[in-house]
């Protein structure tokens, strides 16, 4: 077992190296997650006046976001028993910062769904590993955490969106101010990735945890809602 999953087999907190900076590092993702969906929030209609759709094709451009985080939501927590929850939150959020520049830059109906669905799938795998690298930290401090967390991504949504604001205003709504924002975000992912609290996979996610499934039922209907 990790020292964490002893320390709270003896009813304690662990001593984890790193935890402070751990806590303050996966705080960051979180905001710029809640950033980078503002940002792109705000774009939002620009996209739509330069691709020439309707509401209704606007909906099913929102739907196709919704289906490709929905979809990916399971490889997420897979990914994350083979190799850590760390390392999916880096992947992830580099994905996640790349595919939100094709978003807010690409022309043409069919690269603007695709780029649509995985924007999606990368926020899906994020939003999925990052909530369980945040629970690692609560679980390895032994304080309840979580809600500070959530606090940062709705936080950076409302920084994202004042800041999507701005720099429309200032003439780079074309997709230019959304490339500098997707490289910063990338920037301080790459900067967080060391700080991250890397807790091993589980010893038993071998050949018989290798399956995932898609969400049926009621968790289908939350994950579309």
């Amino acid at each position: 077992m990790s020292r964490i999953d002893d320390a709270t087999a003896l009813g304690r907190a662990p001593v984890v190296p790193g935890l402070k900076a751990a806590r303050w590092a996966v705080s960051t993702i979180f905001l710029l997650n809640g950033a980078g969906i503002g940002v792109w929030a705000a774009h939002v209609p620009l996209v739509q006046a330069r691709a020439g759709i309707d509401t209704g094709m606007l909906g099913f451009l929102l739907l196709t976001i919704a289906g490709g985080a929905v979809s990916a939501m399971p490889l997420s927590g897979w990914l994350s028993g083979r190799w850590g929850t760390r390392a999916v939150v880096i992947g992830s959020g580099l994905l996640f910062a790349l595919t939100s520049a094709v978003l807010m830059n690409v022309a043409g109906i069919v690269p603007l769904f695709l780029a649509a669905y995985v924007f999606g799938a990368g926020n899906g795998v994020l939003d999925v590993a990052m909530n369980a690298n945040a629970s690692e930290v609560e679980a390895a401090r032994g304080i309840p955490t979580m809600s500070s967390f959530h606090g940062f991504f709705s936080l950076g949504g409302l920084i994202g969106a004042g800041l999507g604001g701005l720099l429309i205003g200032a003439g780079l709504g074309d997709g230019r101010g959304a490339l500098m924002v997707s490289a910063v975000i990338a920037v301080v992912v790459v900067l967080c990735a060391r700080r991250l609290l890397a807790v091993p996979p589980a010893p038993h996610a071998g050949p018989h945890a290798s399956h995932f499934a898609l969400p049926r039922g009621p968790a289908l209907f939350l994950g579309l809602l």
